[in-house]
C-alpha cells in the first residue's frame, strides 16, 4: 500500500481528511485541520503515526493496517522521539514551576 487516506474527529464539526503517501521509507502526510493547511505539524498526523487511533471514524482499513504502515518508515522514530521529549518537557516545566513557586514565597514571607 503506498497510499493511505483517514478521516478523524477532531474539535470541528466534520472529521479532518489526512493523506499519506509513502515511497521508500519516507511518508509524505497533509491533514485538511488549519494546521496542517498550513504545513505545521499537527496532533492529528502525531496521532495517527504514534499509533493513537481513537479518533479515527469511518476507516476502510483495519488498525493493522495502518500501523503496519507506518510501522518502517523514519517518520515514525522521528515522532517517538518528539512524543518522549515533549513528555520530558512537560515533567520540566512541573518542576520549573514547582521552584518558581518557592522562590516567590521565599521573596514574599522572606
Amino acid at each position: 500500500m503506498d497510499s493511505l487516506t483517514l478521516k478523524v474527529q477532531g474539535g470541528a464539526e466534520e472529521p479532518y481528511i489526512l493523506k499519506f503517501t509513502k515511497h521508500d521509507n519516507a511518508i509524505k502526510g497533509e491533514c485538511n485541520c488549519t494546521a496542517g493547511v498550513y504545513g505545521k505539524l499537527c496532533k492529528h498526523k502525531l496521532s495517527l503515526v504514534s499509533g493513537s487511533l481513537d479518533s479515527l471514524v469511518d476507516s476502510e482499513y483495519s488498525k493493522e493496517e495502518i500501523s503496519n504502515f507506518f510501522e518502517n518508515s523514519t517518520l515514525k522514530e522521528m515522532i517517538l522521539e518528539y512524543a518522549q521529549l515533549q513528555e520530558n518537557a512537560a515533567d520540566l516545566k512541573k518542576k520549573l514551576n514547582k521552584i518558581k513557586n518557592k522562590i516567590e514565597k521565599t521573596f514574599k514571607n522572606g
